[in-house]
């Protein structure tokens, strides 16, 4: 798709607004603390293909087709869960999203095509009970295992102490057995009161699943 006959209508939202009420499953959500963006399904908008390979040509064409935009009052955005194949990278321009700057500054973004009208926007609360725990441990399954992954904490501390390596990130993963299917919008609120001042982010892979996720660590510089 040509970006010459879209534009994005922007539209501004209350400082309170909760980012959650416009994610929608198979769509994308990234907040920390308030701030963030919650974007319609990927299926939606267009799609950015870089025109070589690699991070960099990804960024020039993404970064070339938000500027083709015609631009309203607030600056559009395009999203994507970047894997670690370089010859597959993609991002969209979402059909829909709401953005929330550090100005605490709240805009609906909506991309219309040629003379398009544009949906009505029916945010959707996640109502009900903050939970106040994790999941139990015995709902847990460590992968690796706390003391295989101590001993791989050890040996990257011994061969940075010998020059050998400056940096080293070191992740693992815990499996949930929650004995039922998970909404995904639920998932975040969980994640997101558990550890409020956690990264919070959904990406919806298109036709495989959504996968949420809580991350401690910065995720954006």
């Amino acid at each position: 798709m040509t970006t010459s006959s879209s534009r994005i209508a922007a539209t501004p939202l209350g400082p309170a607004f909760d980012l959650l009420a416009a994610y929608e499953e198979g769509g994308f959500f990234f907040e920390r603390d308030g701030l963030g963006v919650a974007a319609s399904p990927l299926s939606g908008g267009f799609e950015i293909v870089p025109a070589s390979s690699g991070m960099r040509s990804l960024a020039r064409s993404a970064a070339e087709a938000l500027r083709a935009l015609d631009r309203g009052a607030a600056a559009p955005i395009a999203v994507g869960a970047l894997p670690f194949d370089s010859a597959t990278l993609t991002m969209r321009v979402p059909s829909r999203a709401v953005r929330r700057t550090d100005g605490r500054e709240t805009w609906l973004l909506d991309l219309v095509r040629g003379n398009e009208g544009r949906p009505q926007f029916g945010p959707d609360r996640v109502v009900g009970d903050l939970p106040r725990e994790a999941f139990r441990p015995v709902q847990l399954e460590e992968e690796p295992t706390s003391e295989v992954y101590a001993a791989a904490v050890g040996a990257a501390v011994r061969r940075m102490s010998g020059s050998e390596l400056e940096k080293v990130v070191l992740a693992r993963t815990l499996r949930v057995d929650a004995g039922r299917a998970l909404d995904p919008r639920r998932l975040l609120h969980r994640l997101r009161a558990v550890e409020p001042h956690c990264f919070t982010f959904a990406a919806g892979l298109i036709e495989v699943f959504t996968r949420a996720v809580g991350s401690p660590g910065r995720l954006v510089e």
